[in-house]
């Protein structure tokens, strides 16, 4: 049984992902309306600051023009399946126009 309150897509884009002074590498995936999960792939710097409840900012080039999608977004919660990986979930707390329109370009 499906316990989540948004559909998820299975896409994949990369993203750069802005914690307080470090910026990490990632790719975002399993996106949704409210939130997606995304994969921090720097592995030469600490991901110790990244946290449960951490704010952080995120953007990502709009596979569907030259827009860069800046979101405002909060720690859900973190996985860490190898000591120099981690997989984050993170919710939106602003939902921008420009991310509206591309998750509705997935979804219909």
């Amino acid at each position: 049984m499906e316990r989540r309150k948004s559909k998820r897509i299975p896409y994949f884009i990369d993203a750069s992902i802005m914690c307080g002074d470090d910026i990490y590498d990632g790719i975002i995936g399993n996106i949704s309306k409210n939130g997606f999960e995304c994969i921090v792939t720097s592995v030469t710097k600490s991901l110790n600051n990244i946290i449960p409840h951490k704010k952080i900012e995120l953007n990502y080039q709009d596979p569907l023009g030259d827009d860069i999608i800046d979101l405002k977004c909060k720690v859900v919660w973190i996985k860490r399946p190898y000591k120099k990986s981690m997989v984050i979930g993170l919710k939106i707390l602003y939902l921008s126009s420009k991310y509206n329109k591309f998750i509705s370009s997935l979804i219909y």
